[in-house]
């Protein structure tokens, strides 16, 4: 859930984030032709901003940002 245009709720382990952590945003690309086949792509990379709780967390992304609502996260490790 977009918070800013900046800003987005993501869905991550308490002990998996701190404030400072990087994250990565990837969509679901699906091709819609056979063969049928799906893949991760990068969408953009952000900081977290903000631990919620043992769930949420909030992350900044750069104000060009395409990231949407359904893009899963993915902590840089």
């Amino acid at each position: 859930m977009k918070v800013t245009d900046r800003e987005v709720h993501v869905c991550v382990g308490r002990d998996e984030v701190w404030v400072g952590a990087q994250v990565d945003a990837f969509r679901n690309v699906c091709q819609r032709t056979k063969p049928f086949a799906c893949k991760l792509e990068r969408v953009d990379r952000g900081t977290v901003s903000e631990v919620l709780n043992e769930h949420y967390a909030v992350a900044a992304f750069p104000p060009s940002s395409k990231v949407q609502e359904g893009d899963v996260i993915w902590v840089v490790r």
